[in-house]
């Protein structure tokens, strides 16, 4: 996995601090997005950056409600 970015993350203030990360796949036209800088930890993709985002936040909720 290649330029792997951090799309969006909680205030590192936070007990816990969760991030989600991407890249553009390019043959696919998606942001591919993970739980982590590694490519194992797979969440799944976005049509763009802005939905990439709002993916980022709904999990962020998931996260802190377990």
């Amino acid at each position: 996995m290649t330029n792997m970015k951090l799309i969006a993350s909680t205030p590192p203030t936070e007990r816990r601090r969760l991030a989600v990360y991407g890249c553009f796949d390019q043959t696919a036209k998606v942001w591919e997005l993970f739980s982590s800088p590694y490519p194992e930890d797979y969440i799944g993709c976005a049509d763009t950056l802005d939905e990439a985002r709002q993916i980022a936040r709904s999990r962020f909720s998931d996260w802190n409600n377990c």
